[in-house]
Parts: C-alpha cells; structure tokens; sequence
C-alpha cells in the first residue's frame, strides 16, 4: 500500500475507502532529547531514500533554518540499525513499522508526527477498475465487522483499530502538537532571530579577526595538548606553501624536517609542562621545499575553564632577513669586501690568538708582507675597476699558494699579509721556507693577468720576517716585516727582502731623513744645479736641471740620498713642482740676456709626478705664472715609465707637445719597448743612457746598441743626445757613429745658475 499523492494520482488507479491511516514518527536514540524540528539542529537523521518524508523534511528543515543532516537508506529496518548502534541521532518512519519495531530495536518515540496520510493501494490507470471496485467493498465491509479478519490482522501486527478517519485522539495529539510547535515556533523566531544576529556578530568578529591576524606579517598558530594544529594565520600557510585547511590538524612532524621537529616538540613541550612563556630564536627547516628560516619566537601555554594547561599559542617572526644582514656587516667588520680575505683589524685579532697559543719557545713564525708595485699608477692610469681586478686575482692566487692553516689578509689597499707557523725551529731551515714561498709569490704574481680589455703584467715587493712566535708579539713581526719590505721597495720593483737586525737602524735614519725631507719642501731647502748639453757644432744649446738638497747640516746634499725616499713617500710630488717652478723661473731669467736666450731646461719628471691628475695642469700654470717660454722647456721622461700605460701616457705628451713643451725620452735603452711603441710616442729626443756611454769605447755590444739608437732616432727624424760623457775617447766615438749632442763631466759638472750664467755672458 501507498500513500496518496498527486504525482502517483496522474499515473495511478486508486480506490476510495483507505485500507489504513498513517503518519510518519520521528523514533531517537535513548541518549538524544528531540522534541521538535529544531531539535534537529547538527543531528544525523535517517530517512527513506526517495520517500516524500526525505523531501518534506528537506523543504521543513531549511524553511526553518535548521542545518541537520539527512542520511539516506534503502529500507526502514536498517535507519533503526544505525539509531540503536549510535551511528545516527534519529529516524523518520510511518508510524505502523515504528511501534513494531520499537519492541526490536532499542529506540523511543518523539512526540513529532507529520504527514498524516491514507494508505492505499493502486493499480495501472484504467486497467483495473473492477478489482479496485472490489477492494472497496471487501474494506467497507471488515471494517464495520470488529471481529473480521481486518482487524484480526492489525492486532496481530500491533496496529490500531481504524474504520474510516483517524482516531479522536489521534487528531488531538496532531492539534496539541501542531499549537505547541507554534508557539515553540512564535517562541523560537526571536530566538533564532537573536541566534542569527548573535551568529553574524561571532562571524563578523571572526572575520576581523583573521582579517587582522592574516596581516601580521608574522606566524601566528595555536596548537593543542597534543601539539597538533588547531589555527594557523596566512603567513604560517605561506611558510609551507599549503591552504590553511590542509595544516589543521596536522603535527610538526608532518611539516618540518626531523631535527627541527625535536628541536621545536622540546620548545613546546617545556613551555606546557612547566606553564612557561617562552622567548628566543628557532631554526626551522620546511619538507616540501628544505628552505631553513630563522625566526624569532614568542610561545605562551593556552589553559582552559578549570586552569589546566590544553594547547598554547605562539608567533613567530621571520628574521631571516635581518640575520643575514647582521651576519653581514658581522663579516664586513672581519672581511674585505672585494678579496673576501681577513682585514686587518680581524686578521691581527687571529694572529694574536695563535701568537698567544704558541707555548713552545722553539717553533718559528713568520710574516710576509707583498706589496703591489705601482698599484697607484694602474688605478690612476686605468682605473679602479681594473685595480679592483687585480686584487681580487692576487688574493686568489696568493690564497692558492699558501696552506689552509696558513693566515692570509688584505693589509692595507695594496698590500697582503701572510702568517705562517710551526716552521722548523731551526732558524736556517725556517729561513729557507719562507724564502721559497716568497720567491713563488714574486713569481705568479709577476706573471700576466688579463683584466678586461688590459693584459697587464706588473710585480710586487715582498718583505719578510722570521720570529720566534713565544717571544714576539703581533706588532713587533709587523714591525720587522714593514722594515724588510722598505728595503726590498728600495732596492727596486719586484725585489724581496727578509729581516735583519740592522735594518731598524737603518729605518730610523729613514724615519729621520723622511721628516728632515717634509720639512726641506716647507722651508725650500732645495736648490737647482744646471748641467751643460752640448751640441758639436752650436756649443752649449740648454741644460739639464738637477736638484740639491741644501741641508742645514749635512750642506749640500746629492739626489741620490733623497730622491728614491721621495718616490716612496709620495713626496716626489711636491718635490717635483719645486723643481719645475724653480727651474722655469730660471728660464724666464735666462731669456732676459742674449747670451742665454737660446737654451733649453730639461726636467726630470717621475712617474707618479707625470701619470698625477694635474700635472698638466700644473706645468701649463707655471709656465704662465713664470713667464718662461714652452718652447724652451724640455720634460725627460723615463722609457719605463711611460711603458707602464703606453695610451694614458701617449694623450698626456699630446697635450703637453700642443702646448709648445718639448719632450725627451730618457734612460733610453734600458726599457722594453717596441720599435711600434716609440713611433707611437710624441717626442722631440732619444737620451741615450750612461750605462752604454761608460764602456763604450771597448764595449761592441754597447757600439752595436748606440749605433742602433742613432739610427732608430734618424729614422723617427729625433734628435739624439747621450749622457754621462766623462772622456774624450767617448766623445769620439760618439760622433763617428753619428751622435753629435752630449751631457757629462767632460763638458762640465752640474754647476748653479750665476756661474754657468757668468761664462756664457763672457763668451
């Protein structure tokens, strides 16, 4: 039998008289309190599949605005299963299968009836018209006989006595409930009315709240008792790169690697056993991705109603950033920047641990100091960059020829330092190492290096000392090996020395003629002494001008003895521009007399006087303050110097040469340039150097490289001149092979400026 129904009703025959009245019963488990559909609310109900009581409560239940879930079975038998075996909260079922089965299945009646109903039966429409004629008339007549087989039937199977409508008390029960689900529902609109506004306030609240949480630029979680995840902010789901769901739940297992997980269960576990706020950095490293990060934690215990702790809550900064950058100046303040080698604050803090370390009296130390030769001239002349290069090469190579034990720094700009110890503690043998390791730096450094577009090959010179590393300290080894490294820069480019007692007192006298030397400049100890140049056919045509030191006690002193202090203090420049001011000051006086009118100054210029930024500047303003003429002045520039940076060199003589100036390539010979070189370079005059003039006269090799200069000059169209001429037989063989302008003794020693003046007026 069927309930009656509009859709069956198109499709179906039914008869008139109802074979029984029906409704369907709410039946719960004996732990649940359902009195009515509100009770609903978040409870697991079990209806027929397809039945019209699934669709009436799923139309009830949302007009209502209950959220319960409705589970669906095939028969009535198995929603009464899983009620009495608590897998569901309650079942809908007519009310005839639920008063049977309420004395198989440990389950109660609610009070909640709905769908009153007829049931019959039905036939295919207008094919048994007959049969359902039949049945009515059967049903009309058991059910006005109580002792028919009708009601036989219904007590048997334990329902009620029903004729023709539904009991008086049946309708009354339908009525009570109907007006007290009424007021339950007149009572309840406010309520939930208050639910719903109250629910909208909690929702509003909780979405500012993640609102403001997931703005913390900071991870922010709650965990409970059992360090499982209860909450995590967007920061935190950033960090493992998943949706927030996905980590609810989750442990820290299921998250970080292994040793930050014990790491981290430690943390947690102390903060809620012993009730402990804690404070400090974490390391965590993530699965999905190995990334580590440092953060900055702050965990405090969560505890519940009865004060017993149940979770705790922490924020966690990420500080990864910050520490690398403290890291960073950290290794700024110890390391060079560009050669990532120890400074040398930080390198003098390792060498006075190990110094202080060293509790044997017998083991040798040693420290070498390599300086770059020139480095200041490549800078200039290059620039920064390519110095830059530079160094960065030298430190990798010199890094590459020491030991990993050995210390190795960036001492100053151009400098390096190297610390070695447990050397043999025989001085010889100790002696005999370092040496072998300085003449191995000296070498690869001395080598080409291509640094851009520059195949550059320059030298260093290397200063050394051997101590014993219980009895010296830090300072003193310095000390020692700045001594050496002076000897070795005066002994020229590329040279090594290592210390010797008597160098202190030789750096003392330096010391001493350094200072002596600042203040010669300041007070104009100098003077100029002028050395004839002569021509074979004119005579005496100009002079060289040569600096003396007029020194308060020693009188007058050579250049020699001063000269290569100032190239190495840098003094050489202001000492330069006295030299050039006095000397054109000189010219300008010469040009006053006829006698002297005719004669070129030539002045000796250094490298770091010519590659200086204003040296052109500064020859172009003395020239104007003097009043002397550029055509009559003369600048000698050494071959060497100029090879040091053939371009840079080549636009300065450029300028100098439109000037007026006049330029003469001096010490020629003794450099290494190319015959390409010198036709590239702007100059009036070759000087042929002593060093061939002094064993000329027996000397072939020395005529085979004169012969060779005096044809390269005629070829180029440049004058020729040689110097340190002492004897007559030079002379002659000079002018037989074609040099007719001479410098040197024979003709006259350098001599002040009123005496050569004197002779030349009385000629």
């Amino acid at each position: 039998d069927v309930a009656l129904s509009d859709p069956r009703d198109i499709h179906l025959d039914f008869h008139e008289t109802p074979a029984l009245h029906s409704w369907s019963q709410v039946y719960q488990n004996p732990g649940q309190n359902i009195q009515s559909l509100l009770d609903f609310e978040g409870k697991n109900i079990v209806v027929l599949d397809q039945s019209i009581q699934q669709s009436y409560l799923d139309s009830a239940l949302k007009g209502f605005g209950v959220n319960a879930k409705l589970t669906p079975v095939t028969q009535y038998e198995d929603g009464f299963k899983l009620v009495e075996a608590g897998l569901a909260d309650a079942v809908v079922s007519n009310h005839h299968f639920g008063n049977y089965t309420t004395n198989i299945f440990n389950v109660e009646e609610t009070p909640i009836i709905f769908l009153p109903n007829g049931l019959y039966f039905a036939t295919a429409e207008n094919e048994n018209p007959a049969l359902l004629a039949t049945i009515d008339q059967q049903l009309q007549a058991w059910q006005a006989d109580t002792q028919s087989f009708y009601y036989d039937t219904l007590r048997k199977w334990g329902g009620e006595p029903i004729i023709s409508e539904v009991p008086r008390y049946i309708w009354w029960a339908l009525i009570t409930s109907l007006i007290l689900l009424g007021v339950t529902l007149l009572a309840s609109s406010h309520l939930r009315r208050e639910v719903k506004r109250r629910k909208q306030r909690l929702a509003e609240s909780e979405s500012l709240r993640n609102i403001i949480l997931d703005a913390v630029d900071a991870c922010i979680y709650i965990k409970d008792s059992q360090l499982h995840y209860l909450y995590v902010n967007e920061a935190a789901a950033k960090l493992f790169n998943r949706p927030a769901t996905d980590i609810i739940g989750k442990k820290d297992e299921d998250l970080f690697d292994l040793d930050t997980v014990r790491k981290l269960n430690q943390i947690d576990r102390l903060v809620m056993t012993k009730g402990e706020r804690f404070a400090g950095e974490e390391i965590d490293t993530t699965r999905n991705d190995n990334k580590t990060t440092y953060f900055y934690s702050v965990k405090i215990p969560l505890r519940n109603t009865k004060n017993e702790i149940n979770g705790l809550c922490g924020i966690s900064t990420d500080i990864t950033e910050q520490r690398n950058f403290r890291e960073t100046i950290e290794k700024l303040s110890r390391y060079d920047a560009l050669t990532a080698l120890p400074n040398r604050s930080y390198f003098f803090e390792q060498l006075e641990t190990r110094l202080k370390n060293n509790t044997t009296r017998l083991v040798n130390a040693a420290l070498i100091i390599i300086n770059i030769d020139d480095f200041r001239l490549l800078n200039d002349t290059q620039g920064h960059r390519v110095g830059d290069l530079l160094l960065a090469a030298f430190a990798k190579t010199i890094s590459n020829l020491c030991q990993p034990e050995d210390l190795v720094a960036r001492l100053v700009g151009d400098s390096f330092v190297v610390y070695l110890d447990e050397l043999p503690t025989l001085y010889a043998q100790a002696n005999k190492q370092v040496l072998g390791l300085a003449d191995k730096l000296r070498k690869q450094l001395g080598r080409p290096y291509r640094l851009e577009q520059l195949n550059y090959q320059g030298s260093v010179s290397i200063g050394a000392t051997v101590f014993n590393g219980h009895n010296t300290n830090a300072q003193e080894a310095l000390k020692q090996a700045e001594l050496a490294l002076y000897q070795a820069k005066a002994a020229g480019r590329g040279s090594m020395r290592i210390f010797e007692p008597e160098m202190e007192a030789i750096a003392t006298a330096r010391s001493e003629m350094e200072r002596g030397l600042r203040q010669a400049i300041e007070r104009d100890e100098f003077i100029l002494h002028y050395q004839p140049q002569i021509d074979n056919d004119q005579g005496i045509v100009g002079v060289e001008a040569l600096v003396r030191w007029q020194h308060p006690q020693q009188g007058l002193t050579s250049p020699a003895s001063f000269i290569p202090l100032a190239e190495l203090t840098g003094l050489i420049i202001p000492l330069g521009k006295k030299v050039l001011q006095m000397a054109c000051t000189q010219l300008a006086e010469w040009q006053t007399h006829a006698a002297t009118q005719h004669l070129t100054v030539a002045v000796n210029v250094s490298a770091k006087e010519f590659f200086d930024d204003g040296f052109v500047d500064y020859v172009s303003r003395t020239l104007e303050e003097t009043g002397a003429p550029p055509a009559h002045l003369e600048l000698e520039l050494t071959e060497s110097q100029l090879m040091q940076d053939v371009n840079a060199a080549i636009t300065k003589m450029h300028t100098l040469r439109q000037k007026g100036i006049r330029l003469s390539l001096d010490d020629f010979g003794t450099g290494y340039s190319s015959l390409s070189q010198i036709q590239q370079l702007p100059v009036d005059q070759l000087k042929i150097d002593a060093v061939f003039v002094r064993d000329l006269v027996f000397n072939r090799n020395d005529i085979a490289i004169v012969q060779t200069i005096i044809s390269l000059g005629k070829a180029l169209n440049l004058e020729v001149i040689a110097e340190g001429i002492e004897t007559q037989a030079q002379r002659d063989v000079l002018a037989r092979l074609g040099c007719h302008k001479y410098q040197g003794f024979f003709y006259g020693k350098p001599q002040p400026a009123a005496l050569l003046t004197k002779k030349l007026t009385q000629v």
